[in-house]
């Protein structure tokens, strides 16, 4: 049996873009389904067709001659900020149905929307949630209502949703196929070149009512640390990464772990330079000087809000204080940082937007990146809109502000914040050129009327 695991390309036709920018991130969910097939001697590729800028028409040319396919509508690294404009996925998806009836589709909207996907596609079942255990038990059996975490239309055309999976344990993966992956082709602009993604835990415990979790479920899980330092030194080994973006949710939200990990990179010799992100609150000192020891030369933190009353509205469950000591102490110690802030949420004024604004300048983080908020379903946040599209993700929250006037705020947001000639020095002076050159791209990308 041959089978196929499938990332679409999403910007061979760049006037489709949304408000999500889809970076060239490695699928490595389907690298943990490989792996899981692969001790089935399954013969298994993993194209990822977001790497070359071909059509859904060319993607589905590359499906032929596979016995199942699976194709996913967003990858590890976009499974808490899915793609609201997912055309290209549905054509892509509704191509290769054509040619391969057993085609399988997971990601983020057929999670939330299976029945709805599956009529758009014409595939045969959806994976609901996390992948990996579903799609290894649809390649071993073709009975589809034997299979827990699956979506599907009987024979007599009734839609069916089997009973989840239980939450996957993440010790019993075994090293993702990272050589099926492409050597190369794998790289985040404010880190480097040569990237693989790694994931030392899956979920979140805190209550945000803007963060779509539908992918994690409810638990949080961890791997060990000597399970990470093999992913790595295989990727090391098999793919040549120079660079590594830890993808979990809080990174070190199991702080010992963190720290065994650590110690673990250190004495290998900090053989890769990486990134992760979490909580302002969830680190300290000694931390913080050890993830450097270790590696780790950038951090992502997500602010969201300089208004106090603000962040209580969104369970945020942090204050602007503990955020200014976090991100101050990560400074000190020599870590880059990136800093997420959006704009709309329930009741916002202009003026809290503007507040935003400011408590970006005044955290002055290496990198920050403004966005509308999108409610996504299934979130509180998405529950609060007075008028629902129960078929659709939408773009914004639109009971206060419409789109564009939000897209204003966040297009001052990048201009202000990155045309400070302060900032400006401090870029030339630091960063590399080439990096710089990515960078400015993405710059131009949000400000660009979308």
């Amino acid at each position: 049996m041959k089978v196929l695991l499938l990332n679409p390309c999403w910007d061979y036709q760049p006037n489709k873009k949304g408000p999500v920018y889809n970076r060239k991130f490695p699928p490595i969910e389907l690298a943990n389904i490989a792996s899981l097939l692969l001790e089935h001697n399954i013969d298994v590729s993993i194209y990822d067709a977001n790497l070359d800028n071909l059509s859904p028409e060319q993607v589905a040319m590359k499906a032929i001659g596979y016995d199942k396919i699976f194709i996913t509508s967003s990858t590890l690294d976009k499974w808490i900020c899915p793609n609201i404009n997912i055309e290209i996925f549905i054509q892509t998806a509704k191509r290769i149905s054509e040619i391969q009836k057993n085609t399988y589709l997971l990601g983020a909207h057929p999670t939330v929307f299976p029945a709805k996907i599956l009529k758009l596609t014409g595939a045969r079942a959806a994976i609901i949630s996390e992948p990996e255990l579903a799609a290894e038990e649809l390649v071993l059996n073709d009975e589809l209502s034997n299979i827990k975490g699956i979506g599907y239309f009987n024979s007599d055309g009734e839609y069916k949703q089997n009973p989840p999976n239980q939450p996957l344990d993440l010790r019993n993966l075994p090293i993702p196929a990272f050589n099926l992956l492409k050597k190369g082709g794998y790289y985040y602009e404010v880190l480097g070149d040569n990237m693989m993604v790694f994931e030392a835990s899956r979920g979140c415990p805190y209550p945000c009512i803007f963060c779509f979790k539908s992918m994690y479920g409810n638990s949080v899980r961890k791997k060990e640390p000597i399970q990470i330092i093999k992913e790595i030194e295989k990727a090391i080994e098999s793919n040549g990464i120079k660079t590594a973006y830890f993808m979990d949710l809080e990174f070190t939200i199991f702080k010992k772990n963190v720290a065994v990990l650590c110690d673990l990179l250190i004495e290998k010799g900090s053989p890769i330079k990486w990134c992760c992100q979490t909580r302002a609150d969830a680190v300290d000192k000694d931390l913080l000087k050890k993830m450097k020891q270790a590696g780790c030369v950038l951090i992502h933190y997500g602010v969201e809000t300089g208004s106090n009353r603000i962040m209580k509205l969104i369970n945020k469950n942090i204050t602007k204080e503990k955020i200014i000591n976090g991100i101050k102490l990560t400074k000190e110690l020599g870590i880059d940082t990136a800093c997420f802030f959006m704009f709309g949420f329930p009741s916002e004024t202009k003026e809290e937007m503007e507040e935003t604004i400011a408590f970006a300048k005044e955290l002055n983080p290496t990198y920050a990146s403004f966005h509308i908020a999108i409610p996504y379903p299934s979130t509180e946040f998405y529950n609060n809109m007075r008028e629902k599209d129960y078929d659709n993700f939408p773009s914004h929250f639109a009971d206060e502000f419409n789109y564009d006037e939000l897209f204003d705020i966040e297009r001052k947001a990048f201009l202000t914040y990155y045309l400070r000639l302060s900032y400006i020095i401090d870029r030339l002076r630091h960063a590399k050129l080439s990096s710089l050159w990515k960078q400015f791209k993405i710059f131009l990308w949000y400000i660009k009327k979308q």
